[in-house]
C-alpha cells in the first residue's frame, strides 16, 4: 500500500505540473477567438487522441502504436521489478505513459516539420500575393508548392474558405491544429487583411524577417544552455540507475530501500529531492 501511496503521489504532482504548463496554450485560445463549448472540447479531445495513431490518408500508424506498446511493455516489467502493484493498474498507467509519449513525440515531429517549411510558405505566399491572387487563392498556390504538415493544413483552409465558412472559425481551427506562435501571428494576419483590407504582403515580409531573427535568436539560447541542460539531465539520472543496479548487484540493499520501514524514509527523500530538483530546473529554464 505504501508503494501505491508513494506511486499515485508522484503521478499527481507530475499531471498537476503538466497541466499547469498546458495552461498557457488554452490561454492562447482563448485570445484569438470564443472558446466552443465543453462538449465540443470533448469531442476534439477524443479526436486528438485517436489522431495520434490514425489518419485518414495513413490509416493506422504503426510506429505510434509500436511506440505505445513499447511503454506498456516497459512499465508492467518496471512494476514487477520494482514497486510490484497491480498489474491492471500498471496497464492503465502505462497506457496512459504511452498516451503522453507518443503526443510528446508526434508534436515533436510536427514542430520540425512546421519550422522547416514555414519560411518557405511565407516566400511562396508573398509571391503569389505580389502577382495580384487573392488570399484564397494565393494560399492555394502555396499548398502545391511546399510539403509537410502545412501543405495538409493549407489545402484544408482553402477549402473551408471557397464554400464560404466564416474566415474567423476556420483560422481558429488551423490554429488548434497548429499551435504555434509564428503561426498564431500569421493567421491574425490574414484575418486583418480579410476583414480590414490591410496590405497584406507588407506585412507577411515583416513576419518573415522577425520569423528568422527569433529562430536565430532560438538557436543561440540552445546553444548557450545546451550544457546545462544536459548536465542537469545527466545529475537527474544518475541516481536512477544506481537504484536499478542495486536491484542485481545488492538485492539485501534494494529489499531494505523498498520495503523496510526505515529504508523507506531514504526512499522518499531521494524521490522527493528528485522530484523538487527537477521541477526548480524545469522553472528555471522557461525564464531563459
Amino acid at each position: 500500500m505504501s508503494n501505491l501511496f508513494y506511486f499515485s503521489f508522484l503521478s499527481g504532482v507530475c499531471l498537476l505540473y503538466f497541466g499547469v504548463t498546458k495552461q498557457r496554450l488554452f490561454s492562447n485560445y482563448r485570445r484569438f477567438l470564443k472558446i466552443k463549448s465543453k462538449e465540443r472540447e470533448k469531442n476534439a479531445l477524443f479526436l486528438r487522441f485517436w489522431n495520434l495513431f490514425y489518419s485518414q490518408s495513413l490509416g493506422l500508424n504503426k510506429k505510434w502504436i509500436g511506440v505505445a506498446l513499447l511503454c506498456i511493455l516497459a512499465t508492467l516489467i518496471l512494476n514487477h521489478l520494482f514497486l510490484q502493484i497491480s498489474a491492471v493498474l500498471m496497464l492503465f498507467v502505462g497506457a496512459g505513459i504511452g498516451v503522453y509519449g507518443v503526443s510528446v513525440l508526434r508534436k515533436k515531429e510536427i514542430a520540425n516539420d512546421f519550422e522547416s517549411n514555414f519560411p518557405k510558405l511565407l516566400v511562396t505566399l508573398n509571391g503569389a500575393i505580389s502577382a495580384g491572387n487573392n488570399i484564397t487563392q494565393a494560399l492555394n498556390d502555396c499548398s502545391n508548392s511546399i510539403d509537410g504538415v502545412l501543405r495538409q493544413e493549407l489545402k484544408i483552409m482553402t477549402k473551408s474558405l471557397e464554400i464560404g465558412e466564416d474566415p474567423s472559425k476556420v483560422f481558429q481551427a488551423s490554429y488548434q491544429r497548429l499551435p504555434f506562435k509564428s503561426y498564431y501571428f500569421f493567421l491574425t494576419a490574414l484575418l486583418v487583411s480579410l476583414k480590414s483590407g490591410a496590405k497584406l504582403k507588407e506585412i507577411i515580409s515583416r513576419l518573415s524577417i522577425a520569423d528568422t531573427k527569433a529562430k536565430a535568436i532560438e538557436k543561440k539560447k540552445n546553444a548557450m544552455t545546451s550544457e546545462a541542460r544536459m548536465s542537469s539531465k545527466i545529475t537527474a539520472s544518475i541516481p536512477f540507475f544506481f537504484l536499478f543496479v542495486m536491484k542485481f548487484v545488492s538485492p539485501e540493499n534494494f529489499d531494505f530501500i523498498m520495503n523496510d520501514e526505515s529504508g523507506r524514509y531514504i526512499l522518499y527523500y531521494f524521490l522527493g529531492s528528485e522530484l523538487i530538483g527537477i521541477l526548480i530546473i524545469a522553472f528555471l529554464m522557461r525564464k531563459i
